[in-house]
């Protein structure tokens, strides 16, 4: 049965940590961390010389996280704290060791190289791909359904020698797509993309996010005054910005500069130039047009703690409110969660796309 250790894990937490497939070993601290499109770790001290030498490198860990005084509730509540990995750290100190396992995609990370051929990939689905590449034995991948209705082409390099992993980043990479549907976004250009994650348990998730869709709704939003929040920190980014874009056709002799006049007397002029194959002017004047709207801002990211209250996931959405700064949603892109401080650390942000990449879908 699990090992219960209430001593110092917060929260009245129920934590067994299962080592090789039948040993236990008692934690004195635990934490998680996590990032989309990676492997996520958990770290846990323990505080004997006979629970250290349960934990060598390369053991199978099963962490399970239960809550009461409602037992009943725990499978579905606390879903996300469910772990299986593989021991990768063992950092020794005075009383014990730092154990410290990642999950199975880092399998995926350090496989043998495989040959991929074009021809095998070319014409498939991206999530299929993706999917096929991510099937080993450590890692379930029966949800891993449908697709993502964009096929592989040979321009996105997907022949070669590579890991699982690397080939799987390739495809993600190229998983985004451009929608302008009026009646589901306010602005006239709305990139969707994928991400992926094993965010409980053993089981892979290849995820969507829609941010800017009038559908989208969060699983958190937080204010000043929200009663769980600890701390939030903001980051104003113009590294992206754009709000004056030249666009030369390479195939006709002219170019189009759209300049926001507005964005530039408030932030400052912020120019791009690119050069496209493409002498259709009425086209490269409503892309420059349209991509100056979609990056005539600054991007915003914000790291908000709050309590141990709730359980989130890899692209939950949470819709931050700031004095000055207004209200956004945003997508959650890594989390950080210490049942020892009672505190999780959400790192919210939408995919650094650039603007290069996008006007490449819409030309």
């Amino acid at each position: 049965m699990p090992v219960t250790h209430s001593g110092t894990l917060t929260d009245n937490a129920d934590v067994s940590i299962v080592v090789g497939g039948s040993a236990y070993v008692m934690p004195v601290s635990l934490s998680y961390s996590q990032n989309v499109n990676a492997a996520r770790k958990a770290s846990f001290e323990v505080s004997s010389l006979e629970d250290v030498l349960k934990c060598p490198l390369g053991t199978k860990i099963v962490i399970t996280v239960g809550y009461y005084p409602q037992p009943e509730k725990a499978e579905t509540y606390t879903n996300y704290y469910n772990f299986e990995g593989i021991v990768r750290e063992v950092s020794p100190n005075a009383n014990g060791a730092t154990i410290t396992a990642y999950d199975y995609i880092s399998l995926l990370q350090t496989s043998t190289y495989i040959d991929y051929k074009g021809a095998d990939a070319i014409g498939h689905d991206l999530f299929v791909l993706a999917a096929n590449a991510a099937n080993i034995s450590e890692i379930d991948t029966s949800n891993l359904l449908g697709g993502c209705g964009i096929n592989a082409t040979k321009a996105m390099g997907l022949s070669g020698l590579m890991t699982r992993k690397a080939f799987i980043d390739k495809c993600f990479s190229n998983m985004i797509s451009v929608v302008t549907d009026s009646t589901k976004y306010h602005e006239a250009l709305n990139a969707k993309y994928w991400q992926y994650g094993i965010r409980h348990g053993k089981e892979m998730d290849f995820f969507e996010l829609d941010t800017s869709n009038v559908s989208s709704f969060p699983a958190l939003s937080v204010s000043m005054n929200s009663n769980n929040l600890l701390s939030i920190t903001p980051t104003i980014d113009t590294q992206r910005m754009v709000n004056s874009l030249t666009i030369q056709s390479s195939t006709a002799d002219f170019n189009f500069t759209y300049t926001d006049t507005d964005s530039v007397n408030q932030y400052g002029v912020s120019s791009k130039l690119i050069s496209l194959a493409n002498n259709k002017r009425e086209e490269i004047e409503t892309a420059a047009f349209e991509i100056v709207s979609r990056f005539n801002r600054p991007t915003y990211k914000y790291v908000v703690t709050v309590t141990n209250a709730q359980a989130f996931s890899l692209g939950d959405y949470v819709e931050v409110t700031m004095p000055l700064l207004g209200t956004q949603l945003l997508p959650i892109q890594g989390i950080t969660t210490s049942f020892t401080d009672s505190a999780t650390a959400l790192n919210l942000g939408e995919k650094e796309l650039s603007f290069t990449e996008i006007i490449k879908l819409i030309l």
